[in-house]
């Protein structure tokens, strides 16, 4: 699918009014991925190399959210937290 001429902060309507449901890309952010995300659309954004790779990655369970990306929080994160430990945080 072509997305040239799309508006950056758009592309969620666009794709959700396209009935996707998955992407699979290689370069998305986090902000990003978190906005698709919001429109109903389950992102991989670890898909490299081919698109018939990935898609075969995908279709076999290869593929999977990097943990750092997660909507959950990780044990042990957390504001409070970081003041104590004195680090900058768990991304």
């Amino acid at each position: 699918m072509n997305t040239q001429n799309w508006r950056a902060l758009g592309w969620g309507q666009e794709l959700m009014q396209r009935d996707v449901s998955v992407l699979l890309c290689a370069g998305v952010d986090r902000f990003s991925c978190g906005a698709l995300q919001g429109y109903g659309i389950e992102v991989f954004p670890n898909a490299v190399g081919s698109p018939d790779e990935a898609l075969k990655q995908w279709r076999n369970g290869e593929l999977t959210v990097p943990q750092m990306w997660s909507s959950r929080p990780q044990e042990g994160c957390g504001r409070a937290l970081r003041r104590r430990k004195g680090h900058r945080g768990c991304w």
